[in-house]
């Protein structure tokens, strides 16, 4: 429902919590542990200094998995934060009027692990991954529908936006739709002389793709 013809500016969200390393956590304090991870702050999962809960889980899923195998939760909890707020923003930009978003948050904190940065202040993503998310020409691949799971030889229908914020008009521009799979191109879509005013959301262009054996 349109209540106002008025800019968009959305606040607090695209968070996505990621799975905390706990011994990085404790290797980095060493023996002058942080208010936050002693035990007696963690009295109920509500309370901020709940870290020993994890503490304990984390013993135990090192004693199942492995160091490496822990490490790998890690790493794919950071892979899947990435693409669910990749989406978020995505679906965000598609709204006219867009001026601006707050991503949640700069750093983890105790109650929460949405961060950019995790605890002890490593970046999760690289600034190239982060930057794809800001850039102010954003090309959207909308699906349709919520799943973006496919089967086996089933149709991908999109429809692309091109989200603009530039400074300029985008004048006979060219867009390139590809469907990689393990790191190739698997098929690919070329559309030429596109052009865009700046702070619009047009779509540009329709295509479909085949899902490829798995």
């Amino acid at each position: 429902q349109k209540i106002a013809d008025v800019p968009l500016v959305f606040g607090e969200g695209m968070d996505f919590d990621t799975f905390r390393d706990i011994p990085a956590v404790l290797t980095y304090y060493g023996k002058n542990r942080s208010w936050w991870t002693i035990e007696k702050y963690g009295l109920t999962m509500l309370n901020p200094g709940h870290f020993w809960v994890y503490e304990q889980m984390t013993d135990g899923l090192i004693k199942e998995l492995g160091p490496d195998g822990y490490k790998y939760i890690i790493q794919n909890s950071y892979k899947h934060s990435y693409i669910c707020r990749k989406y978020q923003i995505e679906q965000a930009r598609l709204y006219g009027h867009f001026v601006g978003n707050c991503i949640t948050a700069i750093r983890d904190n105790p109650l929460t692990r949405c961060g950019i940065y995790d605890d002890i202040g490593n970046l999760k993503w690289q600034p190239e991954q982060l930057g794809k998310w800001n850039a102010a020409t954003l090309p959207i691949a909308d699906f349709g529908r919520q799943s973006r799971c496919y089967y086996a030889n089933e149709p991908i229908k999109a429809t692309v936006y091109v989200s603009h914020y530039g400074p300029e008009d985008i004048s006979s521009g060219t867009l390139t739709v590809e469907l990689i799979r393990s790191g190739t191109v698997a098929a690919q879509h070329r559309f030429s002389e596109i052009n865009i005013k700046k702070g619009t959301v047009p779509d540009v262009a329709s295509c479909e793709f085949i899902a490829p054996e798995v």
